[in-house]
């Protein structure tokens, strides 16, 4: 029992000197962070207080080492990593390490989260990686890595691979809970042994076919298989990943219609879809079985259809599709969304009235559509709009008297080639950020308002093919940033 605090005592100088030694080697362009003030020598014995160090319950042994975005310059194999066999946590991203990993740090074999996440590290990465059984995340991003993969790593965005994705990853990491393969040059096709990875969570992946045996990884919550060359249709056994709360699958060549299994994620609460080749209209159980949804990016597709009853939404982006019938008036009751872009598509009908509930409002584009109607006098209420479009539709009558008045950040209005006539409204501008105004090929009559001498933002201006009266110079006034007018 007496040798007990000895070895304990030996195995704290041990990784305080190591600590020490690899603190004497780096730099910093700044006086060293607070962080590694507390670590010195004649504070030594209070290891376990020093700053981003955290040791056991027992103050016996160090388990994690977390210095991320320190602003530290200097090399790892200057850290004794062998000094720390307890070592669960090592987070050293956000700094200008550079030099390779070095081999010792299989010697970390309670290791579960590594992250090295630098902009200088380069080389070949370890074999001894293959020791490190516990490693649930680990992060290389962003660094100049090339060479094979070993299979342990799951984390290899921004490097320069130029293999396949080894199957061994499957049968060896089935404690792993996040895999990102995302942006690093690997090839081949998915394999169907990503079902062996049955307690991931969090899964990124590139290129290749999605496999069915998608289906199988039940603890899936955030799925991103954006901005790759999938060139398939999604497999119906996506529907079985029912705790998915993010999906995203856009910038594919992605095919086909959704299929109705994706009704039973009713988790999602962000679904990306856009930049595809989807076709066939939206089933409506999808819609109404997704209730906790915020955010739907839909656009770039071929999509049919009407558009269903959405609920919760703060963004919604159904744009460049085949989209017909009416904006519902449910829409409405969105007050949270910010979002709403619905142009280029095959719509009619009326804007609704109460549009102007949408408070949060902030981008409403509805541009080439075949809207008819008058602008309702409600989007004088959009508190927080700065983008609103409504060009190409068959819109008629005169525009709000208070359009902008209660709308300070308004930036941007497109009313170009409908059918509105009469006067602008008087306070277009009044919040003084207009910085583009395109009213052209309608029927607009009078003088044009005064607020639009002071809009100095101005860049762009299209007043042609109306019937303004009086002196349009006079009555514009001069705009410093102007480089466009018609």
């Amino acid at each position: 029992m007496s040798l007990l605090p000895l070895k304990i005592t030996s195995s704290l100088n041990t990784e305080a000197e190591a600590l020490l030694k690899w603190k004497n080697s780096l730099s910093s362009p700044l006086p060293f962070p607070s962080p590694l003030n507390s670590w010195s020598l004649t504070n030594h014995i209070n290891l376990c207080n020093w700053d981003d160090v955290v040791c056991d319950t027992t103050n016996s042994t160090i388990l994690e080492i977390n210095l991320s975005n320190a602003n530290l310059s200097g090399t790892l194999t200057g850290l004794d990593i062998a000094s720390f066999p307890n070592l669960t946590l090592l987070n050293l991203n956000r700094n200008r390490f550079h030099g390779s990993i070095p081999s010792t740090i299989g010697n970390l074999s309670t290791l579960t989260f590594l992250d090295l996440e630098n902009k200088l590290l380069e080389g070949t990465l370890p074999s001894e990686l293959g020791q490190l059984r516990e490693l649930q995340h680990v992060s290389f991003y962003n660094n100049n890595f090339n060479g094979t993969i070993p299979y342990q790593l799951t984390n290899l965005p921004k490097n320069n691979w130029n293999s396949k994705i080894p199957e061994s990853i499957y049968g060896n990491l089935k404690r792993l809970e996040y895999l990102n393969l995302t942006n690093c040059g690997l090839e081949g096709k998915l394999s169907s042994n990503l079902s062996m990875l049955s307690n991931l969570k969090e899964l990124r992946i590139a290129r290749g076919e999605i496999p069915s045996s998608i289906g199988q990884l039940k603890e899936l919550v955030h799925l991103d298989l954006s901005v790759n060359f999938f060139n398939s249709k999604v497999p119906s056994e996506l529907g079985l990943c029912t705790n998915l709360t993010f999906l995203s699958l856009a910038v594919n060549n992605l095919n086909g219609s959704l299929p109705f299994s994706l009704a039973n994620l009713t988790k999602l609460s962000e679904l990306g879809l856009s930049d595809n080749s989807f076709s066939g209209e939206i089933s409506a159980s999808l819609i109404s079985n997704w209730t906790e949804l915020i955010s739907l990016q839909l656009q770039n597709n071929s999509l049919t259809g009407k558009i269903g009853n959405i609920k919760a939404m703060t963004q919604l982006d159904l744009s460049a599709n085949h989209f017909s019938g009416p904006i519902l008036s449910t829409i409405c009751n969105l007050t949270n969304i910010t979002v709403i872009n619905l142009f280029f598509n095959n719509l009619s009908g009326n804007i609704p009235v109460d549009i102007g509930n949408l408070t949060s409002l902030q981008i409403f584009d509805v541009d080439n559509n075949n809207l008819d109607g008058e602008l309702p006098h409600s989007i004088s209420h959009l508190t927080s709009l700065i983008h609103f479009s409504v060009f190409t539709n068959n819109i008629s009558g005169s525009i709000p008297g208070v359009f902008g008045k209660n709308s300070p950040s308004l930036t941007k209005v497109y009313l170009s080639n409908n059918s509105f006539s009469g006067e602008l409204p008087s306070d277009m501008c009044s919040g003084l950020n207009l910085v583009v105004l395109a009213i052209n090929n309608n029927s607009f009559s009078g003088p044009l308002p005064n607020s639009l001498r002071n809009c100095s933002s101005l860049t762009r201006v299209r007043l042609d093919d109306n019937q303004f009266s009086g002196n349009m110079t006079e009555a514009f006034g001069v705009h410093p940033n102007l480089n466009f007018i018609s």
